[in-house]
C-alpha cells in the first residue's frame, strides 16, 4: 500500500456533488420531455374530414354544390333553442322540390367544444322547414355545412344537391342566416 491511499477518505458515490449534479440533469430531461409528450398528445390537431384524400381529390367537383346553391339562391335561418336543444331550419329558394332530410355540421372553432352532426328533417306542415335534435351548442364561432345528402361519386365528386358552407357566430337566443356564397 502507498501512504497516500491511506490519508484519503472513502466517500460514497451519492456523496459526491458530480454525480447528483448528472442524476440531476438526466430526471429534469425526462420529467420535461415526459411533460411536452403529454402536452402534445392532449391538444393535437384534429383531422376535420376522416378521408382527407378522397376530399382533396375531390375538391373542385366539390365546389359545384357551392355553386348550386348560389344559382338556385339557397338560403337558411336556423333558429336555436337553448332549453330543448331544438333546431328549426326555415329554407328559401328557388326548388321545385325540397329534399326530406337535411344535414347541419357544426365545427366549433374553439377547442373543448365537441363538433355535431345534426340530421333535420322536413316538417309535413310545410316543406321548406326542417327540425332537428342537438346536443346542446354553446355560444361561440362555428364553421357550419348544411346540405344535402348526395353521395359523392370517385373521381367525379357530386352530380347534385346543394351546400351552404359559411362561418357563423352563435349567440343565445339569436336567429342564424344562411346564404350561398356569390
Amino acid at each position: 500500500m502507498t501512504p497516500n491511499a491511506e490519508k484519503e477518505p472513502f466517500t460514497y458515490w451519492y456523496q459526491e456533488p458530480w454525480a447528483w449534479y448528472i442524476v440531476g440533469v438526466i430526471l429534469v430531461t425526462i420529467t420535461w420531455g415526459t411533460f411536452q409528450v403529454i402536452v402534445s398528445f392532449k391538444n393535437a390537431d384534429e383531422v376535420v374530414v376522416d378521408d382527407y384524400y378522397k376530399v382533396g381529390k375531390a375538391i373542385n367537383q366539390d365546389l359545384s354544390r357551392d355553386r348550386r346553391a348560389h344559382e338556385q339562391n339557397i338560403a337558411a335561418n336556423i333558429n336555436f333553442d337553448e332549453a330543448s336543444g331544438s333546431l328549426n331550419v326555415a329554407m328559401s329558394g328557388s326548388l321545385d322540390s325540397w329534399p326530406q332530410q337535411l344535414r347541419l355540421r357544426l365545427l366549433p372553432a374553439a377547442k373543448g367544444v365537441e363538433k355535431q352532426v345534426i340530421a333535420l328533417l322536413q316538417t309535413p306542415a310545410q316543406n321548406t322547414l326542417y327540425k332537428g335534435q342537438s346536443q346542446g351548442i354553446p355560444a361561440g364561432r362555428y364553421y357550419v355545412h348544411l346540405e344535402t345528402l348526395d353521395e359523392i361519386t370517385p373521381e367525379k365528386g357530386y352530380l347534385s344537391g346543394w351546400r351552404l358552407n359559411r362561418e357563423i357566430w352563435i349567440e343565445e337566443n339569436m336567429p342564424v342566416e344562411l346564404a350561398a356564397y356569390e
